[in-house]
């Protein structure tokens, strides 16, 4: 009895689901009808600047729980591309505070894959869900690129001092003529495993760290 009582409940849960989809389906429909989005304009100004230079800043940390405190990493670096989408990047990157506030430097030495700049042509809104769908479009970035390679460096006051790391990046931002404004999403496989965390209940050498960052270029 209770197996039954189980069973008819789930498929109410279930028949409910499915109504709420149909019912989403149908007012994204319904909102594609009534506002129709203009073709994006694709602006191929990657013929115009094979080369930039970036400056970023953010937050430097590892994945794992109860390891080391957040540290944070400010780059340099610039873009060298031999095509409209495919280049090189290199520079240097200064990490703090990862570990009794020993400084961590690195060189990158990353492939890139860059897009052109999309536009979108908005049209005047006449309601306030246009209004909007507007205000959420001119948020999207308008460009993306990815980046990944390997990464060498040197940690001091640590008992292991030359580091190295594979990195991989994802840049999405905004272009205004030559100068650009993005947000910088990335993951680094310490594959040195030069941090040593004795806080913790098993000392272990954590190899995966994240770092989200701001950062602003120039193209020429």
């Amino acid at each position: 009895m209770i197996g039954y009582m189980m069973q008819r409940s789930e498929n109410k849960l279930l028949k409910a689901g499915l109504i709420t989809l149909f019912m989403c389906f149908g007012m994204l429909i319904n909102a594609q009808t009534e506002f129709e989005i203009e073709e994006p304009y694709i602006d191929n100004d990657n013929k115009l600047y094979f080369q930039d230079i970036v400056a970023e800043y953010g937050l430097y940390t590892t994945t794992a729980l109860n390891s080391l405190p957040d540290g944070y990493i400010t780059s340099l670096y610039s873009g060298y591309f031999l095509t409209h989408r495919f280049g090189f990047r290199s520079g240097a990157s200064l990490i703090m505070d990862l570990k009794n506030g020993s400084p961590y430097i690195k060189i990158p030495c990353l492939v890139a894959i860059r897009t052109p700049t999309v536009r979108l042509a908005i049209p005047e809104p006449e309601t306030f869900k246009e209004f909007l769908l507007n205000l959420f479009l001119l948020i999207l970035p308008t460009r993306f690129e990815f980046n990944a390679g390997p990464s060498f460096g040197y940690v001091w006051n640590n008992q292991r001092n030359f580091a190295s790391s594979i990195d991989i990046n994802l840049r999405m931002g905004f272009q205004f003529w030559r100068i650009g404004i993005h947000g910088n999403m990335g993951a680094n496989y310490l594959w040195t495993k030069n941090f040593i965390d004795k806080g913790s209940k098993k000392s272990f050498r954590p190899d995966w760290f994240a770092n989200l960052s701001l950062g602003v270029s120039f193209r020429f």
